[in-house]
Formats: structure tokens, C-alpha cells, sequence
């Protein structure tokens, strides 16, 4: 199976346990898939291995097209199914491979006991569009004064932080005991669209997303539910 060295920058997919579980586990992966740039590798990190590819041009991962970005998530997602995987987001790279090996290297306590928490677990989210509030002709555009603009923007945070408080209450309510980890994102500076993830047991996911589907909230306007993917939401590179 590919394990050659990659000359050069290479693109980094994500993380995976020891290279003798890796290797079988990700070898439908590696022969199905081709890459951004060059084949698909793992290579060993002392106790890890990474998948990587090498990338002619690093530049070009700062605005990458959309068949770019899905072939990046299939690899992702294929792998993750068949190996508990850290997925690092799209446009992570390094110089080399042996910068590749260093870094991983580097965070490997961190890394390993993000590897403990992904494995037999996936992520779901629901993406929500919140409605736009009614004008009660007290909001910060219609101030007079400086002071009464003050006011009304302090009110107006006030009212979103407790609108965003009571959706993240009631979806997590709606995922129940499945639910490991939860994150939000949005919701701030007057965004009215949230994306609220949740890390759950991948055999939980269906009956979980179902929940969610279901939710019934009356500040949202529109609802989607995602997933199940690998936890994007609540991997990191420390």
C-alpha cells in the first residue's frame, strides 16, 4: 500500500493510533483514493500515524474550489469509518513529512486521548436560522442619543445571550443521554444563524438526529439537521 515518502509540503488529513492498526484499517482508502495532489500515505509518528498527500502548491489551499473541499471530506469521512480518526480541518499542512512527524509527535498526549474520546463516536448538528426579532421601535438603530443607543444595544445582547441559551437547552435536551460533548457556534454579533454540534455514540446517531429533527422551537425559522460525520467540531491540533 502507498507509504512512500512525500517530498516536499504536504496536506495532512488526520490522525490515527499506532501505524500497525492504521495501515489495514485505512487500506480500502489508500487504493480507492487518489488524493488532492499526490496518493494518499500513512505515515508512522512514534505512536501515531498521520494520512497525508503531497501539494504541489500551498497557496491554492487558501481558496480551494468546491470539488477540492468535497474530495477532501470523502477521504475523511471514508477513513473515520473504517479508523477512530482526529480530522484536522481543511488547508492544515507542513513543509515535509518529517515536519508532518514533528508535529504530530509533539502533541501526541493530547492527540492520543482525542483518539480515546472520537473512538465508536461521531458527530450530528442541527443548523438553525433564528428569526429576526420584532421591532419594538426601542431597537439600537432607532436611538436618539448616544446613551439610549447604549441601552438598547445592551438590551439587545441580552435578549439574543438568553434566546441562544434556551436553543442550545433545548437541542441538547432533545439528544438526551447520548450526548458526550457539546459545541455552538454563531448566534454573535447579531448573527441570526447557529450551528450547534453534538459528539454521540455512532450507533445512538440515527434515533439522536431524529430528536433533533423534531425540535419545535419558536425562535428558530429553519431547521437542518447534519450528520453524521466525523467530529470536526471538537478535534484540534493543540
Amino acid at each position: 500500500m502507498p507509504d512512500e515518502p512525500i517530498d516536499g509540503p504536504t496536506l495532512l488529513y488526520g490522525v490515527c493510533g499506532a501505524p500497525s492498526r492504521a495501515r489495514p484499517a485505512l487500506q480500502r482508502v489508500l487504493r480507492n483514493r487518489k488524493g488532492i495532489e499526490a496518493p494518499l500515505a500513512v505515515h508512522a509518528c512514534e505512536e501515531l500515524s498521520v494520512l497525508a498527500s503531497g501539494i504541489d502548491d500551498p497557496t491554492r489551499l487558501r481558496r480551494p474550489d468546491t470539488s477540492t473541499l468535497l474530495e477532501y471530506q470523502q477521504v475523511v469521512e471514508a477513513s473515520y469509518r473504517d479508523c477512530t480518526m482526529v480530522p484536522l480541518r481543511f488547508g492544515t499542512w507542513t513543509e515535509s513529512v518529517a515536519a508532518a512527524r514533528t508535529l504530530v509527535s509533539d502533541r501526541a498526549a493530547a492527540l492520543r486521548a482525542q483518539l480515546e474520546r472520537f473512538d465508536g463516536r461521531v458527530e450530528i448538528g442541527v443548523r438553525v436560522r433564528l428569526r429576526a426579532p420584532v421591532d419594538s421601535g426601542t431597537s439600537s438603530e432607532a436611538a436618539a442619543t448616544g446613551r439610549a443607543y447604549l441601552e438598547a444595544r445592551r438590551r439587545e445582547r441580552r435578549e439574543a445571550s438568553t434566546t441562544l441559551r434556551a436553543l442550545q437547552r433545548r437541542y441538547r435536551e432533545a439528544v438526551g443521554t447520548a450526548c458526550v460533548a457539546a459545541t455552538c457556534d454563531g448566534g454573535d454579533n447579531g448573527s441570526r444563524t447557529v450551528s450547534l454540534s453534538f459528539l454521540v455514540p455512532r450507533d445512538e446517531a440515527p434515533p439522536a438526529a431524529e430528536r433533533l429533527a423534531s425540535v419545535d422551537v419558536a425562535s428558530v425559522d429553519e431547521q437542518t439537521v447534519v450528520g453524521p460525520w466525523a467530529p470536526f467540531s471538537f478535534a484540534a491540533l493543540p
